[in-house]
């Protein structure tokens, strides 16, 4: 059977974001009080919603004021419930429909501020969704100045056909590490990854206990011309690292955790909406870790204290360090 197929919806901002979110979920959401291994649980009724990193990423650029395409695969019942929340909302997205389900999330959320995680696997994408997501995607990307890749992507995606597309013109901003090294040499407007995705991209062996992240983003920047190379660390600290140095800060402790779903979604919306509003890389920095810390008080991904995160960007702003 054929999978019905939707056009994109044609956006009205005259510089939009395109956001490549290839491969969102189904969110299902339990708050309890302690998660025990080998004990039955009863479940308080969970909470569902359409996310992914793009879809977050999406959501909260917009409360941000930024317009933005999302491009994505979705299929089956799963599917359709996402396209019919985003559509919901107000989003403007190009959805490739696909004869496999949308994969499902669980979280499985503490009291305590500890979250478990059960993912299933995506669909596998067929040739023609392949040929029509690369249709789509051609006077998209030629429209778009500013783009973000985030995420993974469906199994049997193309990354080799994606990656061709020149950057020259655009501004690429990186929430992803496998398979993007011929962007990485054209210069990135941002790579944003964690300690662990910054040494397996460098083919180190990845050691939480021995790692020199400080020594890692500086070889990473002599090997190819990113712009600015962001490397979270958790709660523990972020560093942002450019030509002419690093700088450092240690994320606040939300005020109430409690979850953080799309916290690092949160992050790359922050530094992505201050770096467009012209603020310097110290700015992006601090406004990207303000949002994605006040982000983590409030339960669903696109909830947000706007006036928390002006008190927060403004204490985060005095506490940056600089590095040798």
């Amino acid at each position: 059977m054929t999978p019905q197929r939707l056009s994109y919806i044609p956006f009205m901002s005259t510089s939009p974001l395109l956001i490549l979110g290839l491969n969102p979920a189904w969110q299902r959401l339990f708050v309890m009080d302690r998660l025990l291994p080998g004990a039955v649980h009863r479940l308080p009724k969970g909470i569902e919603f359409a996310s992914g990193k793009g879809i977050n990423l999406a959501r909260m650029l917009a409360l941000q004021g930024e317009s933005s395409v999302l491009l994505q695969f979705a299929g089956g019942r799963l599917g359709d419930s996402v396209v019919a929340e985003l559509d919901r909302v107000g989003l403007f997205h190009a959805t490739i429909r696909t004869e496999g389900e949308t994969r499902i999330c669980t979280t499985l959320t503490e009291a305590e501020g500890c979250s478990t995680e059960l993912i299933e696997p995506s669909q596998k994408l067929t040739k023609a969704e392949l040929d029509e997501f690369f249709l789509a995607l051609e006077p998209l990307w030629l429209e778009s100045s500013h783009i973000a890749i985030c995420g993974t992507a469906p199994l049997g995606f193309a990354w080799d056909r994606l990656c061709v597309q020149s950057i020259a013109g655009h501004s690429l901003y990186l929430d992803a590490w496998t398979g993007v090294e011929p962007w990485l040499a054209q210069g990135p407007r941002l790579l944003k990854v964690n300690a662990e995705e910054l040494a397996k991209l460098l083919g180190h062996n990845y050691d939480c206990e021995c790692l020199d992240v400080h020594a890692l983003g500086k070889e990473l920047l002599a090997r190819w011309p990113v712009q600015t190379l962001v490397v979270t660390q958790g709660s523990r600290r972020v560093l942002a690292f450019q030509k002419q140095g690093v700088i450092s800060l240690c994320p606040p402790r939300p005020r109430k955790f409690v979850n953080a779903i799309g916290a690092g979604d949160s992050f790359l919306a922050g530094w992505i909406s201050a770096d467009r509003a012209g603020f310097d890389w110290r700015g992006c920095l601090a406004r990207a870790v303000a949002i994605s810390a006040v982000r983590c008080e409030a339960e669903l991904p696109w909830e947000l204290d706007v006036a928390q995160v002006a008190v927060v960007e403004m204490e985060s702003l005095g506490r940056i360090q600089e590095l040798v």
